[in-house]
């Protein structure tokens, strides 16, 4: 498990250090969420990252694009790969219960514009 923590933690500083170079032409904010986000991340799990579009609502096309263009730039992620979420600057703001615990449980990674203001702040 320490094996664990510390690779999650090179990867979290990782991606806050080469996120915004590689999405901000599309992305206004970074967040993790889920089992890395809660401290309970196992072997298994991946690192469920919440993209905010600067503009617009998801569409296949932002999917296509991180596989294409963002994927390819990260190190390998075989252990705890990174699963893109990609959401609108109007969901976050959201009152469905289980993405409002989700959201206000997670690590912000990159937030320029405070678009996550009323989110949990990052962690590390």
């Amino acid at each position: 498990l320490d094996d664990n923590q510390r690779l999650l933690e090179e990867r979290l500083a990782l991606l806050r250090r080469v996120l915004p170079a590689l999405v901000a032409r599309r992305v206004c904010a970074a967040m993790v969420i889920g089992s890395v986000a809660e401290g309970r991340a196992r072997d298994a799990s991946d690192v469920d990252l919440v993209l905010v579009l600067a503009e617009g609502d998801p569409r296949r096309a932002d999917y296509d694009w991180w596989d294409t263009e963002v994927r390819p730039m990260l190190p390998d992620d075989k252990r705890f790969p990174v699963q893109p979420v990609f959401t609108s600057r109007a969901s976050v703001r959201t009152t469905e219960p289980q993405l409002r615990r989700a959201l206000d449980g997670g690590l912000r990674l990159w937030d320029p514009e405070d678009v996550l203001h009323d989110q949990y702040q990052a962690r590390a």
